[in-house]
């Protein structure tokens, strides 16, 4: 498959001013069509972070899956990168 279109140019860079805090979150959405094939959301609340997995298929969100440890930690520099591969995805951090 081919990509012919993306929201953000490739790779996409920004920084966070000011770092990540509490009560704020990060969102990824990799999109085919109108469908959210993956959707990645650290989020940090009430001091302990977590992140939360979905898809949206044809505007319907599948069961949200939460994993109770953050890849992205507070007060550092960090990448993320996700590999599109057959038949999913792997996201690095």
């Amino acid at each position: 498959m081919v990509c012919k279109s993306f929201t953000q140019s490739v790779p996409f860079n920004i920084p966070i001013q000011g770092g990540l805090q509490d009560g704020m979150s990060i969102t990824v959405n990799l999109q085919y069509g109108s469908d959210v094939i993956l959707h990645f959301n650290p989020r940090y609340e009430g001091g302990s972070g977590f992140v939360v997995h979905n898809t949206n298929q044809k505007g319907v969100w599948g069961k949200e899956e939460r994993e109770y440890k953050t890849p992205v930690p507070r007060a550092y520099t960090h990448i993320i990168m996700c590999y599109i591969c057959d038949p999913g995805a792997h996201l690095e951090s």
